[in-house]
Order: C-alpha cells, then structure tokens, then sequence
C-alpha cells in the first residue's frame, strides 16, 4: 500500500539519482583535478565548520576532535601530494570506462530486481512447505 501510493515519488528518487551520477561522472570526466580538489577543500571547510560550532558552542569535545581531525588530515594531504595526483590520473581512466560503458549505473537496480525476484521466490516456497506441512499435521 505504501509503494502504490509513494511510487511516483520512488520513481522520481531513482531517476533524480540516476542523473546525478551521470551528472558527477560528466564532471570528474571533464574536470578531475578541480573536482578531487574541490572536494579535498570541501570536506577540510566542513571539518573547519564544526571546529569552530564546537568553539563557539563550548563544545570542548568537538572543537578538540575536529581541531585534531583537521591538523591530520591537513598533514595527511600535505605528505600525500603525490598519491593524489595517481589517484586523479587513475579517475580520468576510471571515468573515461564509465562514460563509455554507461550501463554500469544500472547494475545495482538489475541486482535489486534480481534480489527481489529470489527473495520472492524462496519466500513463496518456504509458505508453500509450510502449508503443505499444516496440511499433514492437520490430516493427522
């Protein structure tokens, strides 16, 4: 009752996320190195965000453990400089497979189907042996 009733905004959901994705891989195609640091600067701004919520809450928890968060993630970067550069090359392969092979953002609503599919199977044969057994018990 529920779905029937919320499938067009399920559906909507679905197709919403299905462009994102695409939307995203367009954008790590076209431009990997500012996206992987755009991304970098903006988890470090997050990070900073809730140090100073916590600094300015009193929070002493929060504004230790983000301060801290922040200092070694910093210097992980820092130390890390090379790595991420292989990992942006490796992007710009990774999403030149992708935009070609496009049916991969398909793959998980084909193994929901399937899931279901077998799930809905094994549950049917499971109350079929149930019933069947009911019947004997009851036949005595």
């Amino acid at each position: 009752m529920y779905i029937t009733q919320n499938l067009p905004i399920i559906a909507a959901g679905v197709a919403t996320s299905i462009l994102v994705a695409y939307l995203y891989v367009f954008l790590l195609k076209m431009f990997p190195r500012p996206m992987v640091h755009f991304m970098i600067f903006l988890s470090m701004a997050v990070i900073a965000v809730l140090f100073f919520i916590g600094l300015f809450l009193g929070n002493f928890g929060l504004m230790v453990s983000m301060g801290l968060t922040f200092i070694i993630y910093s210097l992980l970067i820092c130390c890390l400089r090379k790595k991420i550069d292989t990992g942006i090359a490796l992007i710009k392969i990774a999403t030149q497979f992708i935009s070609e092979k496009m049916l991969v953002f398909t793959t998980p609503i084909v193994k929901l189907i399937l899931t279901f599919l077998i799930g809905s199977f094994f549950a049917y044969s499971l109350s079929a042996i149930a019933a069947i057994m009911q019947k004997k018990n009851d036949n005595g």
